[in-house]
């Protein structure tokens, strides 16, 4: 699992923990891009957790996306193969940015930084 590198790209990347069936690594360089790799259009995309696909174009954000329903079929919910139901196409709108109608800013409450007052509010950093 390595954050901001589209499957198929040749990387070379920092392993920093191992799973039974995965490993967590980080990009240090693309050595082969993916023909889909576009540069984010907002310069925090490849630190915040907001918009985690940002570095693929528009066709292949859906086609991810609608990969992802597929995989989840067989690893969480146990189905075979040829048992998932059919995952229709991901669904969007022509504009590929400021489409958002909902957000989450996350923030610390005061009862857990023992201030009387909220501090930063916000999106947070992707998490390791």
């Amino acid at each position: 699992m390595v954050p901001n590198v589209i499957p198929g790209e040749l990387i070379q990347c920092r392993i920093y923990r191992k799973h039974n069936r995965y490993s967590d690594a980080d990009s240090i360089t693309i050595l082969e891009e993916h023909p889909k790799r576009v540069t984010p259009k907002c310069k925090l995309a490849l630190e915040c957790g907001g918009c985690q696909y940002q570095h693929m174009d528009i066709s292949l954000q859906r086609e991810w996306k609608k990969q992802q329903v597929q995989d989840l079929y067989e690893r969480v919910g146990k189905f075979q193969r040829d048992s998932i139901p059919r995952v229709s196409p991901a669904l969007g709108t022509e504009h590929i940015y400021h489409y958002r109608s909902k957000i989450t800013p996350h923030y610390d409450a005061p009862e857990r930084n023992k201030s009387k007052e909220m501090e930063a509010l916000g999106f947070q950093k992707k998490k390791k």
